[in-house]
């Protein structure tokens, strides 16, 4: 157990300073109180093991005394935890409480487009395209009709209309992206 605390904070700080321009200007964006939030949220996801693919640090890192789970973990965890920290903050500043009923939301929010994000930087490009028209698809198609007609909206990460679908979707593609992540090897880094 101290192993894994010991190899935590190591990613830590290897995160922390090689992205201490950006995750601190996300984080005040999540602040922001509305809906507005859940794209700083999406930003942030993409400065994380997207970024790290992107630029090539990803051999680097798993050169390190990291395994491929604790990459992925780590890296969900830290993300988590800012847009955990930075929701109620901006919650508890803005409307004076923090409503945690918003919460399951951003985790189901945060869990889909993570591992969306997991799964474009490993096959497809670099490029945020892909999960960005993700966000539009899942941005239209969950408006359209009403409750009883649009089942997408059941599941849709950003809808979630039916929470309980919602979080089994949602951690359904977390948990092939994880799996995808540590166990193929035919990646592009």
């Amino acid at each position: 157990m101290l192993n894994i605390i010991n190899h935590f904070e190591a990613f830590l700080m290897l995160q922390t300073t090689s992205k201490r321009k950006s995750i601190p200007l996300v984080f005040l964006g999540i602040l922001l109180p509305g809906n507005i939030k859940y794209l700083f949220v999406f930003l942030l996801i993409s400065k994380l093991i997207y970024t790290d693919v992107a630029q090539r640090k990803m051999k680097m890192m798993l050169s390190l005394p990291f395994s491929r789970a604790e990459v992925f973990v780590f890296s969900y965890i830290l993300g988590f935890a800012l847009v955990f920290c930075a929701a109620v903050v901006g919650e508890s500043f803005f409307t004076g409480k923090a409503d945690m009923s918003m919460l399951p939301a951003l985790l189901i929010f945060y869990s889909a487009y993570f591992s969306v994000f997991v799964l474009v930087s490993m096959k497809v490009s670099n490029s945020i395209t892909i999960p960005a028209f993700f966000l539009i698809v899942d941005l239209v198609a969950g408006s359209w009709g009403d409750f009883e007609t649009n089942v997408y909206s059941w599941i849709s990460p950003l809808y979630h209309k039916e929470i309980y679908y919602a979080a089994v979707f949602s951690f359904l593609m977390l948990a092939g992206s994880f799996f995808l992540f540590v166990h193929n090897r035919r990646e592009k880094w």
